[in-house]
């Protein structure tokens, strides 16, 4: 429950005297003022990509259909990624000592995470940590063969002359903060590591081939690198210190678990729901929340007001809430005041009808303005009236004008009684919450980067870009696992109107109102990527050690009548078979799955990004405080450049276990 300081906030309303016009709130507009009829909001929500999901962001120009259709857009690879562990956080990343855990046995860091008293539990941990740097040096001291079964933290210390050990004392003291932060409330932590970087590191960089004896030119003293801690140092370098080149990013996080993501009748992900927050759950409850179809949201569409979001909503009926009043179809307006859950963004909000901008003037036709306060925390905001002015109307008397009745009224008719109730006796916790990050990316900038990326670009000179991969978040809930895309295949249908007239009648897609406004026709793709998976840490990587994997994505693309790409919409998982369909047999199809009950539509990738290199496989990486691009880059061309005649052998005795052979090549660091 949330603390008393938060109970019954009063709320000041913010707002402008009129709404920035931008093209996108142009693209999902209501009826400009002066039309002479009720706004018509159904038929302007249309889903092209939304800022966030510009397939510029990725450096992609859409094809046109005839392109996209033609064997050369149909398929792309780059070089295959290398496998690696994702290094846990959970084990204190690269500061886990995984090759013999009996002779190197792993850190034990004291302190209780269950104890209220931080700190007496930073205080603990910290000694832990400092006994642990000083054995640490220990071993460092005896030369590499007693240190070749230390962590991959503590040897790039001893190898890049670090004789204060920051990257293990780094990586332990966020391991001791991180079990504080997530043991204590018994959140499940085992998910997170360094998998983007290793992502990104493993389409970019080639696959270390040896192991390698460090030695530090300036301390004389040396380390043993396998091929296992040269790969660890990659994955953690591109984790922490980013690259020289540029980010490209396109996408936005989902936070959100499946079970709490409301759907439409038609099981899309909706915008965004109003409801009683859960504080304990982080969710809103699910028998008390409307859910809603947002024409206009700022923190998509690059109309932010503040720090607070907003959002133009329609009601919609989801798949398992309460239908809607059919009479309402009225829009509404919401202003987020006071955050309930920062983390995922919930808002106490305050709720507005809208109308028209009276100004009809071409720069400001098709804005609307918050209007009659429907709902708010604060009782006595609910009835008021906001004028062209941004002020509250007031009467001859200079009173604020009340209509509070009425707003109540239409409160009941958008939400429904039920929900009305609920609102109203939950003040404290009547929320808003947005979705609409659990729907991207757009299958249209998906495919846009898909082709653009693994089947060549140009630069902006017209150079030729060799193929690259990127990465792709494939869990689109609130746990993150990065992949590095490197092959795609696609097979498409033939282009299919919206609707198709027949004898016994028409039958229609039934994302026709979703579709990306001036879609004419939309093809069918069956799409299969293939991603590296994590695989590790060993001490001599083999083919088979080498791990990919992958999925088959079905999604329809959206084009007008000129064959221009607008947008898409998911459709989930497809079996290694699956074929695309086209005519009556997509329609039909469309309409029998998004009618067909627990069917999930849009498992599909979160986000994706991927690094802008000039040309080819390259990745440089730069310096933070405890880690020096330039150490790491020379044990992994050290790595990389030996030859037979450079090897030299040794045995390492594992405990319990045959002694494992490995190559290695001197290599001196600075």
């Amino acid at each position: 429950m949330l603390s008393a300081s938060r109970k019954r906030h009063l709320f000041r309303a913010l707002f402008v005297a009129s709404l920035p016009v931008t093209a996108g709130f142009l693209l999902y507009s209501c009826s400009p003022a002066g039309s002479g009829g009720r706004h018509d909001p159904f038929a302007r929500l249309r889903e092209a990509w939304d800022a966030a999901n510009d397939p510029g962001l990725m450096l992609g120009e859409p094809k046109p259909m005839r392109e996209l259709l033609s064997r050369k857009f149909l398929q792309g690879e780059s070089s295959a990624p290398w496998s690696d562990s994702y290094w846990p956080l959970q084990s204190a990343g690269v500061a886990d000592r995984w090759i013999d855990t009996e002779a190197f046995p792993p850190f034990e860091i004291a302190g209780d995470p269950e104890d209220d008293n931080r700190e007496a539990y930073d205080q603990e941990s910290g000694r832990a940590i400092d006994a642990a740097i000083i054995a640490a040096r220990q071993l460092a001291a005896g030369g590499w063969l007693k240190s070749w079964g230390v962590s991959p933290a503590e040897k790039y210390d001893i190898a890049s002359g670090n004789s204060d050990f920051a990257l293990t004392r780094s990586e332990l003291e966020g391991y001791a903060g991180n079990r504080w932060t997530y043991e204590k409330d018994e959140i499940p932590w085992g998910w997170m590591g360094h998998c983007h970087g290793w992502a990104q590191a493993s389409i970019a960089l080639p696959a270390p081939r040896h192991s390698v004896l460090a030695k530090n030119r300036r301390t004389g003293q040396s380390v043993l690198m396998t091929e296992g801690d040269v790969r660890a140092l990659l994955t953690k370098i591109a984790s922490d210190n980013g690259t020289v080149e540029q980010n490209r990013f396109a996408g936005t996080r989902c936070e959100d678990r499946d079970s709490d993501i409301p759907r439409d009748r038609n099981q899309r992900i909706v915008d965004a729901a109003l409801g009683v927050w859960d504080d304990e759950a982080h969710a809103l409850v699910r028998e008390k929340r409307a859910s809603f179809r947002a024409i206009f949201h700022s923190r998509f569409d690059g109309g932010n007001q503040g720090a607070a979001p907003w959002a133009v909503l329609q009601r919609i009926s989801p798949a398992a809430d309460q239908p809607v009043n059919p009479a309402a179809a009225d829009l509404i307006w919401v202003q987020g005041i006071d955050w309930i859950d920062w983390q995922r963004q919930v808002v106490s909000p305050v709720v507005y009808s809208v109308r028209a901008a009276s100004n009809n003037s071409g720069d400001n036709q098709g804005t609307v303005r918050p209007d009659l306060v429907l709902w708010a925390a604060d009782r006595k905001l609910v009835g008021r009236v906001l004028g062209d002015d941004g002020e509250w109307v007031r009467g001859s008397n200079g009173r604020i004008l009340v209509r509070q009745e009425e707003a109540d009224a239409a409160w009941r008719a958008v939400m429904g009684e039920s929900i009305a109730r609920a609102s109203n006796a939950n003040r404290d916790t009547f929320a808003f919450k947005s979705y609409k990050e659990c729907r991207d990316i757009n299958p249209a900038t998906f495919h846009t980067t898909l082709v653009n990326w693994l089947g060549g670009r140009r630069s902006r000179t017209g150079s030729a870009i060799p193929a690259r991969g990127f990465v792709i978040d494939l869990t689109r809930t609130e746990q993150v696992w990065n992949q590095g895309l490197w092959r795609y295949e696609s097979k498409a249908g033939e282009p299919t109107p919206l609707e198709i007239r027949q004898e016994d009648g028409a039958i229609r897609d039934p994302f026709a109102p979703a579709r990306a406004r001036g879609t004419a026709q939309i093809v069918d793709f069956v799409t299969r990527v293939d991603f590296g998976v994590e695989n590790g840490p060993f001490i001599n990587y083999s083919p088979d050690d080498e791990i990919s994997r992958h999925e088959v994505f079905r999604y329809t693309l959206e084009f007008d009548a000129d064959g221009k790409l607008l947008g898409g919409e998911w459709h989930g998982l497809a079996s290694d078979e699956a074929k695309p369909l086209s005519g009556t047999a997509l329609l039909k199809d469309l309409n029998d799955q998004a009618s067909g009950d627990g069917y999930r539509w849009q498992q599909a990738p979160d986000f994706i990004w991927g690094v802008a290199a000039a040309s080819g496989n390259s990745l440089r990486f730069r310096d933070s405080s405890v880690l020096r691009a330039s150490v790491v880059e020379a044990i992994h061309r050290c790595s990389l450049n030996a030859g037979n005649d450079d090897l030299m052998e040794t045995s390492l005795p594992i405990s319990g276990a045959d002694p494992v052979k490995v190559k290695y090549v001197p290599c001196e660091i600075e």
